[in-house]
């Protein structure tokens, strides 16, 4: 029973994270594109198609002036918490608070060289 509850916990924990700063406007635009084409399939009223397409296309000018704002100034905030996450673990800071290691400078090393603590013995 322990490690169902555990499992359940770990997955409920994720819930109502967003992803980006773009996921809760994504997910109403999914919904309200699918059920206006929906009731239009359906034949419901013309003044109800109209509504929600009216407000479908606001939403849609909605993600793109976010998009485009978040673009300019603010960039990270289009990525994903993890990839923030992520950043913020790599910047370390000195004991002033300036920033001496921050994920933007920072480089990969592909085949680190090893480094002997002990010094090499002569003659060998």
């Amino acid at each position: 029973m322990a490690r169902f509850s555990n499992l359940f916990h770990r997955q409920s924990a994720g819930f109502g994270l967003k992803k980006n700063i773009m996921h809760p406007l994504v997910w109403m635009l999914g919904i309200s594109f699918s059920t206006t084409i929906g009731l239009c399939a359906w034949g419901a009223p013309t003044w109800l198609l109209v509504c929600l397409a009216v407000f479908s296309g606001i939403i849609l000018v909605a993600n793109l002036a976010v998009y485009i704002f978040f673009m300019f100034m603010d960039p990270d905030r289009l990525q994903s918490e993890h990839y923030q996450l992520s950043k913020a673990e790599l910047a370390i800071e000195d004991k002033n608070g300036r920033q001496v290691l921050n994920a933007d400078n920072a480089e990969l090393i592909e085949e680190p060289k090893a480094i002997s603590a002990l010094p090499a013995k002569e003659g060998e």
